[in-house]
């Protein structure tokens, strides 16, 4: 199974709400980070509307997480986020009054997280009545606070709930962690709950300027795709499909750069030359089409895959492409496509 992790922001929901319409494979179980009331601040619809649209929309009633973030704000933040999560974490009642919403989404499955800087066992319990409505729960641990965390984790979780262990930038073959691992096994062996191991493979440090052209980008390490079930045993794993788990900040420049992910080698190649917009059209995008990684994957695959679809479309002049947005999309479309139709998970 594998868990992308989705930020309600515009670019994302729309990867989100395009892979679903295909539609992907039913053993991909996305979880949304909120972390705005509102996906576009100019919309008559709020994320329950959205997600509704997306997951709603037929009778497959197909399974989600949300996990309303509590963490705290980097002043570089912008206004709108960090006005909704100071709520969250400060305002009595706006946590519930927003998961609350969540009720009519039969097929949602709230996540109760913490914020690791402050963390208070209490904190899990008070969610956990909070969501006593809902069928059935996901429960996400930092390593760094696992210890503590964990404990009170056991005493709740269910048969039928998820438990999602966030590692963050560190590696999952650290040895420090495998005591963790083997916790979770053992709880297992208890309770029949779905196990995610989650990692942040991108960190701010990878940039665009930071990329050799037509290099793997070795700083992005994406093993985990090939040691979560056979070497951790855990059922599932989670990423950011190669967006960098950062909240969304005020400013900074454009440096054009595509990110393609070759899942024969398993490992994201970047693309770029100088800082000229122009540049995604007429290099990144035929340079792409032009390397041993495109060729990687079939006609069929192009031909269905939203991200290879725009990037075809841009080096025939076809679709406009001066657009980093754009292009993250696109990183997002292949990779999480890829996995789709890759996997054995169709």
């Amino acid at each position: 199974m594998y868990m992308p992790v989705i930020k309600n922001r515009t670019v994302e929901m729309n990867v989100l709400k395009k892979l679903y319409q295909i539609p992907i494979s039913p053993n991909i179980v996305p979880m949304i980070e909120m972390i705005q009331l509102k996906t576009k601040s100019n919309s008559n619809k709020d994320l329950t509307d959205e997600l509704e649209d997306i997951f709603c929309s037929n009778d497959e009633k197909r399974p989600f997480l949300i996990d309303i973030v509590k963490k705290n704000v980097p002043n570089n933040t912008t206004a709108v986020v960090r006005d909704f999560l100071t709520r969250v974490n400060r305002k009595p009642g706006y946590y519930e009054e927003i998961v609350n919403k969540f009720a009519k989404l039969e097929n949602a499955i709230p996540v109760v997280s913490y914020n690791p800087n402050s963390y208070d066992p209490e904190d899990i319990e008070n969610d956990v009545e909070t969501l006593k409505d809902f069928n059935n729960l996901a429960f996400r641990v930092t390593s760094n606070t696992f210890k503590q965390a964990f404990l009170k984790v056991k005493e709740l979780i269910k048969n039928g709930d998820y438990l999602v262990l966030d590692i963050g930038l560190a590696s999952h073959l650290n040895p420090a962690l495998r005591r963790m691992y083997i916790d979770i096994q053992e709880l297992k062996s208890k309770v029949n709950f779905t196990s995610i191991i989650l990692n942040s493979t991108k960190s701010s440090e990878v940039t665009n300027v930071s990329l050799e052209d037509g290099e793997p980008i070795f700083t992005i390490d994406n093993s985990l795709r090939d040691t979560y079930s056979r070497l951790h045993q855990f059922d599932g794993f989670g990423d950011y499909a190669c967006i960098v788990n950062d909240l969304p900040s005020k400013g900074g420049g454009i440096s054009p750069a595509g990110i393609y992910y070759s899942y024969q080698y398993n490992y994201f190649i970047g693309y770029r030359r100088n800082k000229d917009l122009a540049e995604f059209e007429n290099y990144i995008a035929p340079k792409i089409v032009s390397s041993e990684y495109w060729s990687e994957f079939s006609e069929d695959h192009h031909q269905k895959c939203p991200g290879c679809q725009l990037i075809y479309s841009i080096s025939r002049g076809e679709e406009p492409g001066k657009s980093q947005a754009k292009w993250k999309g696109i990183t997002m479309f292949h990779y999480i496509y890829t996995l789709s139709e890759k996997e054995g998970l169709q």
